[in-house]
């Protein structure tokens, strides 16, 4: 996200969205493609809240127009101002259907493969850590 410096729409929710995410779909709003997303959102507040509460945001259906008339990149986009710490997985999720899970899926390692490749010149070196693949 950007810098904030001048907001003057206020935000609708406060209890439950943040002046951060706030701030995100105000300026996602100047956006050609996100056109009324301001107004759309006072409007909808409840079905926008149940977007934000969901443990899967990324799967669950936007309020319209945005269920219907945004593309897969511009959920991504709503999403990233919704709920930011949700956009890995539903990276993948868009990585996957795209590109296919050989893009997400990291290789098995081949140990005898790579056996085969050391020799005296070339150090075979494992680095084990925490949360890695």
């Amino acid at each position: 996200g950007g810098v904030a410096l001048d907001n003057p729409h206020p935000n609708p929710a406060p209890d439950w969205l943040s002046d951060k995410s706030w701030a995100e779909i105000v300026r996602c709003s100047q956006l050609p493609a996100f056109r009324g997303l301001i107004k759309n959102f006072k409007e909808k507040l409840e079905e926008w809240k149940f977007v934000c509460d969901s443990s899967e945001p990324h799967t669950v259906p936007k309020p319209e127009p945005w269920g219907t008339v945004s593309n897969r990149l511009q959920s991504l986009v709503l999403l990233r101002c919704l709920r930011s710490d949700k956009i890995i997985p539903a990276v993948r999720d868009f990585i996957v259907d795209y590109m296919g899970p050989t893009y997400i899926n990291p290789p098995t390692f081949d140990l005898p493969g790579s056996f085969a490749d050391y020799n005296c010149c070339s150090s075979l070196i494992f680095i084990l850590s925490p949360g890695a693949d």
